[in-house]
């Protein structure tokens, strides 16, 4: 099979905190913390309750150093905008997951002056001429 950049006007996509992609993380998370992971399709579900403990924050708190870390990141607008207006907290069987929806783009977005493609299951900093080639995604109808 081959990849496909996830970019283009067309996918919308979500963006999803308090989840382990890989079995050693979610075990490391077990041994460090004693949050036993919830299986859900093919990642466990870990939460992010842990990670505001450490920081002595309140769940609410968290959410708002989230907000903040984006508020003040390069990420060009009008993504950074949608981001900020699209945070959700969702309880999944008692672990809460930060989910960030990232609507469907009218034109590349960069971060500060670099922009990231993901093509398959990796995000590369993107070259020129990948650059030109994913704008051109934008410009069809």
């Amino acid at each position: 099979m081959q990849s496909q950049p996830n970019v283009g006007p067309d996918a919308d996509g979500f963006l999803c905190i308090g989840i382990a992609d890989k079995a050693a993380d979610a075990q490391r998370i077990l041994d460090l913390d004693g949050i036993d992971p919830v299986k859900f399709d093919h990642v466990d579900i870990v939460g992010v309750e842990r990670e505001a403990k450490q920081l002595g924050v309140a769940i609410d708190r968290y959410m708002r150093l989230l907000e903040e870390a984006i508020s003040k990141s390069p990420l060009s607008d009008p993504l950074k905008t949608n981001l900020l207006t699209s945070l959700d907290l969702i309880s999944y069987k008692g672990l809460q997951v930060i989910r960030v929806r990232v609507p469907r783009q009218t034109q590349l977005t960069f971060l500060g002056d670099e922009c990231f493609l993901r093509i398959g299951s990796s995000t590369k900093k993107a070259t020129g001429p990948q650059i030109a080639a994913a704008s051109k995604l934008f410009s069809q109808k």
